[in-house]
């Protein structure tokens, strides 16, 4: 490299400025130059990005202005680099912009950084088990009210792990019981009363399905024995 002691210098052809000069196949004019990469845009989800770093061979660098919560493979380093810039999964509604800064030797160079807003991505609706407001009725019978418990996941852009999950009911489908006493309006079970017919205290099952899941759900309930006193 062509120095003045330690201050770099200045070549001049007549009065145009000598863009580089060469010794050889060495490279001996500017005694320094810098470019990165004018910007790199990642997905909601985060991944990684690669900078390009074209510095003179022994030039050292390093980069600052990183966002919290990202990382590039190096921050400083000596002679022309590829850096892998990484973003994490996004886990707002907003859009993220923000700014790198290359400084070398008196040089410096920035790039811009763009992260796509996130969303939050919900999963299916699954059946987790049935509700009934009563579940012991007399002899005499009655009505609850019966619907499905259901659950979805939902993560932040697809990546697992990153969210969490919610609860909701749903209507029944296909609602069934095994005792014929049992019969179903809607969301209620209806019992019957026994009358005048002797019958031991009986558990009844019944089970349904939902327009989310066809995972069939059960539970039970109970009626009272009838008999004379």
């Amino acid at each position: 490299m062509i120095l003045t002691e330690n201050k770099k210098i200045k070549l001049f052809a007549g009065a145009a400025k000598v863009k580089a000069a060469y010794m050889g196949a060495v490279k001996v004019y500017p005694n320094a130059s810098l470019e990165v990469s004018p910007s790199l845009v990642f997905a909601a989800a985060g991944g990684a990005a690669d900078l390009s770093i074209l510095v003179e061979e022994g030039q050292a660098w390093s980069i600052a202005g990183l966002p919290a919560g990202w990382s590039a493979s190096a921050t400083s380093g000596t002679g022309p680099a590829s850096v892998s810039i990484s973003a994490p999964n996004n886990t707002s509604t907003g859009a993220m912009n923000g700014l790198l800064t290359v400084s070398s030797d008196d040089l410096s160079a920035t790039c811009s950084l763009a992260q796509a807003a996130g969303k939050i991505v919900y999963g299916n609706w699954q059946n987790v088990s049935l509700l009934i407001d009563t579940t012991a009725f007399p002899a005499s019978g009655g009505s609850s009210r019966v619907v499905m418990e259901v659950r979805r996941d939902w993560t932040w852009n697809g990546v697992a792990g990153s969210g969490s999950y919610e609860m909701s009911t749903a209507s029944l489908y296909s609602p069934l019981s095994s005792d014929g006493v049992a019969t179903f309006n809607g969301n209620n079970v209806l019992v019957a009363s026994l009358g005048v017919a002797f019958k031991a205290a009986a558990t009844i099952t019944i089970s349904a399905v939902t327009e989310h899941d066809s995972t069939r759900k059960s539970a039970s309930i109970t009626q009272a024995a009838n008999y004379v006193t």
